[in-house]
Formats: structure tokens, sequence, C-alpha cells
């Protein structure tokens, strides 16, 4: 497959798992019932498996994904995020810290693109682009750590596994 090709199917993708975390908000229903039992607005539409990948992986990693965004996001609850906002942010936040095969920016670009085609507000690619951006600048930092962790305990002969490591 292209590369090419590739990039649009995962753009395409994301957008499915966006519209899937934002219509559970929206009726209620745990993400993972929608896409099991099939229960998207349009019977035609066929759910790829990367945006299967991303709905799972955002939904059991939601509690991380979630103080993520709470921390950083300065004055705006989440309770007070537009829900398809929200639904951005976490679908970019889940790739930025779980999948290792997606750059950081790359997760970063592609939810502004989705914002400002989807956003609710006229600012949302802008606030999105915001908390995305803090959150990359604090997983550099939890990077350095990690890695200084590392390196303290190659340094004291221990296996690496006794110490704190991040997620990617």
């Amino acid at each position: 497959m292209s590369s090419k090709k590739k990039i649009k199917e995962r753009t395409k993708a994301r957008q499915q798992a966006i519209s899937l975390l934002y219509s559970s908000a929206m009726v209620n229903t745990p993400a993972l019932d929608i896409l099991e039992k099939g229960l998207y607005p349009s019977s035609d539409l066929e759910i790829s498996e990367y945006a299967e990948e991303l709905v799972v992986g955002t939904q059991q990693h939601l509690d991380d994904i979630d103080t993520r965004i709470a921390h950083i996001s300065q004055n705006w609850t989440l309770e007070r995020m537009p829900l398809v906002d929200l639904a951005i942010l976490r679908v970019a936040v889940y790739e930025m810290v779980y999948c290792s095969d997606v750059p950081v920016s790359v997760a970063i670009s592609e939810a502004v693109e989705v914002a400002k085609s989807f956003g609710a507000e006229d600012e949302s690619s802008r606030f999105i682009n915001g908390v995305l951006g803090k959150i990359a600048c604090a997983l550099d930092e939890e990077h350095e750590v990690s890695t200084l962790q590392a390196d303290e305990c190659q340094a004291d002969e221990r296996p690496t596994d006794e110490c704190q490591t991040n997620e990617r």
C-alpha cells in the first residue's frame, strides 16, 4: 500500500473514531457498545480496523487521557468542552501517548484539521492545537525523566523494569 493511500485511510479512520466517540457522548451510550452492536448513524458505514483500534484504545485509556486533558486545559473542565472538541482531543491524545507509530506532530496536525472542519466553535482548532501542544511538551518532559531513570538503572546495574518508564 502506498504511503499516501495509508495516510488518507488513517485520516478517514480518525474521523470515523471521532464520530463514534461524539455519537457515544450524545446518546450517552458507551462507544464500545455502539461499535460492537453496529449502532452508528449510517447503516452503510464500514468502520475501518484503525478506527476500531482508536475507539477501543481511547476507551481503554480514557481515565489517563481525560486526566491529561483536564490537567492542561486550565479554566476548561471536560464537562464544559464541546463534545466534538473533546472527542477530537481524546483521539489525538490516545495517538500521542499510546501509538508509537504515529508521530506526535502528525496526531496534532490531524486533530487540528478535523477541528477546522468539524469543531464546535470558530476557535476550536486553535484551542485543540494549544491543548495538544502543551500535552506534547509534557510528554517530552516525561520522556526525559523516563530516559534519566533508565540511565540511572543502568548505572546502578538494576534492570530497567524496576524503574518507572513512560508508556511510549
